[in-house]
């Protein structure tokens, strides 16, 4: 059963960091950036600490050597980018032979700005507002972290329709602004939301996610990045611990899918994503970024859902509700993991289109070092 009452902070993409003192392991990996002061009680504490920006430099092939079913869809007439090993470990390419494209899909991406103008994006995002001073307007500025949430999202579902609703008006998201947001995204006609944030239970933002599971919205939520790395102890964020989110933990590539040191481990835990090491759009460039944390699973996550939501696609009309997805989750696209059967960890396992066989295959090619 899902904990909907505990107070423990979480920021955007997490691990393990100490500033004048103070615990801050829900902040992410401390190589760089400033954390801000804490938000007023009425706010989602969050920051914007982690990594480095790094320029990732795409590799190409010809077109002689790579199927069209294998690129991204902004590729020029000479040049064909291969998609990111997380995304490909997710099932990317499959996807794509199957016609599964998250064609027909609305997916609400409730984070920072994203920067439309990306290339890589081909014209996908089709709506954005931006929260400021109580009030919502169709301007804003690019963020580093919503860019590259959404670019997992849509390099997983590149037909699928991304309507991004920007709630950091600084470092900070107010819960009013995520509640609402939640709603608009409703309204907007969205069949899919991610949540790469959270913080403490708030009211507000518990009655905005019942209204949409009303709605069958579907959510799906960063676990947490607040992890110690011990199962034996509970780490907790909301909205992840509410039964009515999808929530998701961070893994390796590598080592077996191992589960990331700081990612949340509890009873709330649904499912797992890649979370490390992830590549994705970076804002305000044509470039690509690495990233940490549950911020980067749950887009995975996101975007193998709004792919599999593909209209008139073979899992369409399975897909009706939360427990309708998780019921075709849990029949058909989770690996095991780590310890045998559902855990605190990475809850029932490791989301993949990929079967068993071309899961090993694609772990022992080049795409997972070639980067």
């Amino acid at each position: 059963m899902k904990i909907s009452a505990l107070s423990l902070s979480l920021a955007l993409a997490a691990a393990p960091a100490t500033i004048l003192g103070l615990s801050v392991s829900a902040f992410g990996p401390a190589l760089s950036g400033c954390i801000s002061t804490f938000a007023r009680p009425s706010a989602l504490f969050s920051t914007k600490l982690d990594q480095p920006t790094v320029n990732i430099q795409m590799p190409s092939v010809t077109r002689a050597n790579v199927d069209l079913t294998s690129i991204q869809p902004h590729a020029t007439e000479t040049v064909n980018l291969r998609l990111p090993p997380g995304v490909r470990l997710t099932g990317g390419d499959k996807l794509r032979a199957d016609g599964l494209t998250g064609k027909g899909v609305r997916v609400a991406v409730i984070d920072g700005g994203v920067d439309a103008e990306h290339p890589g994006f081909n014209g996908q995002v089709k709506q954005q507002r931006w929260y400021r001073d109580g009030e919502w307007y169709s301007d804003g500025t690019e963020d580093y972290h919503g860019t590259h949430v959404a670019g997992t999202i849509h390099m997983l579902a590149p037909e699928a329709e991304i309507y991004n609703y920007c709630v950091f008006e600084t470092e900070s998201a107010e819960n009013i602004a995520v509640a609402e947001a939640i709603r608009l995204a409703i309204d907007d006609g969205c069949q899919i939301i991610n949540m790469s944030i959270g913080g403490p239970r708030h009211n507000s933002i518990a009655r905005a996610v019942s209204a949409a599971h009303s709605e069958k919205v579907l959510m799906i939520v960063s676990a947490g990045n607040d992890g110690d790395n011990n199962t034996l102890t509970y780490e907790y964020s909301y909205p992840a611990m509410n039964s009515k989110t999808v929530s998701v933990a961070a893994v390796y590539k590598e080592n077996d899918l191992s589960t990331a040191p700081w990612s949340n481990t509890n009873d709330a835990v649904d499912y797992a994503g890649i979370g490390v090491d992830v590549i994705s759009f970076r804002a305000k460039s044509i470039g690509y970024m690495k990233k940490n944390g549950t911020s980067m699973a749950s887009p995975h996550v996101c975007g193998f859902v709004a792919a599999l939501m593909t209209k008139d696609g073979n899992y369409s009309d399975i897909i009706t509700n939360d427990e309708s997805l998780r019921t075709l989750l849990d029949e058909n696209f989770v690996r095991d993991i780590g310890e045998k059967g559902p855990n605190n960890s990475t809850g029932r396992g490791f989301l993949t289109y990929l079967n068993e066989t071309e899961y090993d295959h694609m772990n022992e090619t080049e795409y997972i070092d070639i980067w």
